[in-house]
């Protein structure tokens, strides 16, 4: 082999050699970016999002519920207080149904404040002989008018009556 050609072949041979280096090192590098690795790195963010959906959905759906839950408890409240000021004003008489309306406020029956508040207003203006008053046993109801003390009686069957 002459000079030439055996500088030639060591050249081809270093060639070649960083050649190998260089594809080694792409290949290293290109291990990360394959479309297998990039499908499973999508899928577990994809994964990772619908968990924490899931989870935050579940959890609004929970304080959904517990809201639900006080607000039907709170209207069931509303609805015993309003049951209990109808059997208190079911007495005929409405001095005593003005003194069972105070009283209640007193030991606490009535624990809405707007609902307290109220009666303790309508029983400060209220007039000697005027106000809300149920016949005992009565299916009526009665709502009286406050700006003129006439009071109409509805008892569901007729007409509203107004009441002397």
């Amino acid at each position: 082999m002459e000079p030439s050609e055996q500088l030639i072949h060591e050249r081809e041979i270093a060639l070649k050699e960083l050649d190998f280096q260089l594809r080694l090192a792409e290949h290293k590098r290109n291990r990360l970016s394959t479309p297998l690795i990039l499908a499973l790195v999508a899928a577990v963010g994809a994964l990772a999002s619908n968990a924490w959906v899931a989870w935050y959905n579940g959890k609004a759906q929970r304080e959904l519920e517990e809201r639900r839950f006080s607000e039907g408890i709170r209207l069931q409240e509303v609805r015993a207080q309003h049951e209990r000021l109808l059997e208190i004003i079911k007495t005929g008489n409405v001095e005593k149904a003005a003194e069972n309306l105070g009283f209640a406020v007193q030991i606490g029956l009535i624990t809405d404040p707007t609902i307290q508040s109220n009666i303790q207003k309508f029983l400060a203006a209220r007039k000697s002989g005027t106000g809300p008053a149920l016949p005992p046993g009565s299916w009526s109801t009665t709502y009286p008018v406050y700006d003129t003390g006439t009071t109409y009686d509805y008892n569901y069957t007729s007409k509203p009556k107004k009441r002397p």
